[in-house]
């Protein structure tokens, strides 16, 4: 233990190792100030000499200071005074940055004292920003994002601020006010909350958002796909309310899809997160078993629909071992159209029907661009395509092969589903002479043992197609 008494003129160091300030506007001057104490005796004239270093993960530099601003001095304490004040006048600005950090320390102490062994003799200050950064910088352009479309500020801690569009479960969709005009930049975003966002944000409420920039990548999600730009760990605060910005119209003026994929994946970026509105879409492939409906815009016109109403995957320049991409159109301008914020979609759809106009958020899933409705989906008009059979028939002289995928059929589904395979092949098929069954399960099912047979199963597809007045199969 230290007995040795404290010098006559006391000991010197900092009151608190940190101090801070919002940093302010153009013009705006902000004073940064650190208490040196002087303790333990306070007899004669002492000093105490101090530098700023410019310090941290983000440090501050001289131009975040007024000009001139000394960054060394000393203090120098009078008989009998206890306290002396540094103050650094910090530069404001309106562009965003990091808040930025600084250390001053305290060396080389003159008179009858010393540094003090238990007070800080070095604090950290920091300048904090107060700017806010628009969601098209946020999200950058194809210039500043590289080639998966990642935003320029990844990682980084930001304030950003814009209107509530949509609710989700796990987050919610912000977009900027005005936009900043150019195409090239998304001005939304999602808010990534990980559940159901505060009860105060609602659709049309303005709210400043502060969190961390991250890019969400879906692990089903093909190679090359783009990734989502989400605000995370975040808080907010209300700042009034906001008519919602006018939705792009897409598939017109400058919004038509380009057919090369890297023109597409850039034209997607450039509108992640924004309302959108799909004209008058053309249903081009059956509803999936999430609800999904897959799309074209204006009813398909100039997007290449086939007769009967689904799309045509052309490819490009032969390169062999290579997908042929370059010069080729694979449907980049296809819309998914998702049920993902709750909305109300119309089931089973054939090809070929028409929706009213759908307006929604455009976002992305399994790799592919998704328009996440706001509003209930209705059918404009039905499609006229029916499910139709083969043309083809057997003979004593035409041997009729076909093949069938049975989803994983085995022996313990209802009956119900073998009399509708049975149906099929008897009806759609023909009843053809060879049948190459597909996704036929053993006999036990999906049990993963040793049992390989699909005895069971083949035989009670054989049955209800015998039962149904067609063939005996072997």
């Amino acid at each position: 233990t230290n007995d040795d008494a404290a010098p006559a003129g006391g000991v010197l160091g900092f009151t608190a190792g940190t101090a801070s300030a919002i940093e302010g506007n153009d013009g705006a001057i902000t004073p940064i100030t650190f208490t040196v104490n002087r303790s333990g005796g306070a007899t004669g004239t002492v000093s105490v000499d101090y530098a700023v270093t410019f310090t941290g993960a983000n440090p501050a530099a001289a131009s975040d200071f007024v000009t001139g601003q000394p960054l060394t001095g000393t203090v120098t304490f009078a008989n009998g005074e206890t306290t002396k004040t540094i103050t650094l006048q910090a530069q404001g600005d309106t562009t965003f940055e990091r808040d930025e950090t600084f250390t001053v320390t305290l060396s080389n102490p003159q008179g009858d004292t010393i540094l003090s062994p238990t007070l800080p003799t070095s604090a950290v200050g920091t300048i904090t920003n107060d700017d806010i950064l628009p969601i098209y910088t946020l999200q950058g352009s194809a210039a500043t994002q590289g080639t998966n479309g990642a935003s320029p500020y990844v990682g980084q801690v930001v304030v950003t601020r814009g209107v509530v569009t949509a609710r989700d479960t796990d987050g919610y969709y912000i977009q900027d006010l005005t936009g900043d005009g150019n195409r090239a930049t998304s001005d939304a975003v999602l808010v990534y909350t990980g559940s159901n966002p505060a009860a105060t944000i609602l659709v049309g409420t303005i709210v400043q958002v502060t969190g961390t920039v991250t890019e969400y990548a879906s692990t089903s999600n093909g190679a090359g796909a783009a990734t989502v730009t989400e605000i995370t760990n975040s808080t907010f605060a209300v700042q009034g309310t906001a008519a919602l910005p006018a939705p792009v119209v897409l598939g017109t003026g400058d919004y038509v899809v380009p057919n090369d994929i890297a023109g597409a994946l850039a034209f997607y970026e450039s509108l992640e997160g924004m309302r959108v509105t799909v004209p008058t879409p053309l249903v081009v492939g059956p509803t999936t078993a999430a609800g999904e409906i897959f799309t074209v815009a204006n009813g398909g016109v100039g997007s290449g629909v086939t007769a009967r109403g689904n799309l045509l995957l052309e490819g490009g320049a032969t390169s062999f071992g290579n997908t042929d991409t370059v010069g080729g159109d694979f449907q980049p301008d296809r819309l998914v159209i998702t049920n993902g914020l709750g909305q109300t979609l119309p089931n089973q759809l054939n090809v070929g029907a028409t929706l009213n106009n759908v307006t929604g958020i455009l976002g992305q899933g399994f790799g592919y661009p998704e328009i996440h409705a706001t509003a209930a989906v209705t059918v404009q008009s039905a499609g006229t395509l029916t499910k139709t059979g083969t043309t083809l028939s057997g003979s004593a002289t035409q041997l009729l092969v076909a093949s069938y995928n049975a989803e994983n059929l085995d022996p313990t589904d209802a009956q119900a589903r073998f009399d509708t395979v049975a149906s099929e092949i008897i009806t759609r098929l023909n009843a053809p002479g060879v049948i190459a069954m597909q996704e036929i399960q053993d006999n036990n099912g999906a049990t993963n043992d040793n049992v390989t047979s699909a005895a069971t199963t083949l035989q009670k597809i054989v049955d209800a197609i015998t039962a149904a007045g067609g063939p005996t199969y072997a």
